[in-house]
C-alpha cells in the first residue's frame, strides 16, 4: 500500500469506519502481531506483487508501528519470516487452496501517512493560501503540496524566519481547514508537514523547476 488510491487503503477506511470486518484467518494473524511487537495493525492483506509473488501487506497504524520491522533500509527477515509461517499455521485446507504461500513475502505499510496525505489532497492550494494569510503571514508568495506536505513561500530568504515565527498560527489554521477531511484523527501540530520556503531559494537553487525542488 502506497498511495490512498490503492484498494487496500479504502478498505482499510471500511475496517476502521466500522463497515466491514477483517476475516480469518486475519483477524488470528493480526492479533498474533500485535501481542508480538506491540503494534496496532489495522489490516492484513493477501495479494500477489507486480511480480506475481504471493504477498502478505501488515497495514499498521503508523510509521512508529513500522519501526520494529525495519532493518536498515528494508524489513526485517526473521520477522518476516515468523509472520509468513504464523499465518501458514492458520490456514485450513480451503484456506490453503485460496491463499498462495510459496514464496510467500511479507511487507509493512502504515495507514496514517497516507490519510494524511488524502487529507492534504482534499483541499486546494488557492484554500491553504487563504488560511496561510488569514494567520498573518508577510510577503506571502503562494502554498505548494506535495503528498502530506505543505511548503509556505514567502518571496525571499530574509522573510523566511518573519514567516517561521507564525508557524503556532499557520498549524492551527490549516489544522480548522483540514479538520473535515481527517475522520480518523491523523492530523495534529505535530504531524502536520508544514514548512516555510523562499521563491529566492527556489528560483536560486532549483532553477524554478517544481520538478527538481520536490525530487
Amino acid at each position: 500500500m502506497t498511495s490512498p488510491k490503492d484498494p487496500e487503503y479504502a478498505a482499510t477506511v471500511r475496517l476502521l469506519r466500522g463497515e466491514a470486518r477483517l476475516g480469518p484467518p486475519f483477524d488470528r494473524l493480526a492479533a498474533a502481531v500485535e501481542a508480538t511487537w506491540g503494534v496496532r495493525v489495522v489490516n492484513v492483506v493477501h495479494d500477489r506483487s507486480l511480480h506475481g509473488r504471493p504477498r502478505l501487506q501488515v497495514l499498521v497504524w503508523d510509521e512508529d508501528d513500522v519501526a520494529p520491522f525495519r532493518d536498515g533500509a528494508g524489513f526485517d527477515r526473521e520477522a518476516q519470516a515468523a509472520i509468513a509461517d504464523r499465518f501458514k499455521s492458520l490456514l485450513g485446507w480451503t484456506s490453503r487452496l485460496r491463499y498462495s504461500t510459496t514464496g510467500l513475502f511479507v511487507v509493512f505499510a502504515a495507514f496514517a501517512p497516507l490519510a494524511r496525505w488524502e487529507a492534504v489532497g482534499r483541499v486546494t492550494e488557492a484554500d491553504l493560501e487563504a488560511r496561510i494569510r488569514d494567520a498573518g503571514v508577510p510577503d506571502l508568495w503562494g502554498v505548494k503540496t506535495c503528498f502530506d506536505g505543505i511548503v509556505v513561500f514567502v518571496h525571499t530568504d530574509a522573510q523566511v524566519t518573519e514567516a517561521e515565527a507564525r508557524r503556532e498560527a499557520c498549524v492551527a489554521a490549516v489544522l480548522d481547514l483540514l479538520g473535515p477531511h481527517d475522520p480518523f484523527g491523523v492530523l495534529t501540530p505535530d504531524t502536520l508537514r508544514l514548512s516555510f520556503d523562499s521563491k529566492e531559494r527556489f528560483d536560486r537553487d532549483f532553477g524554478g523547476s517544481w520538478f527538481g525542488y520536490w525530487r
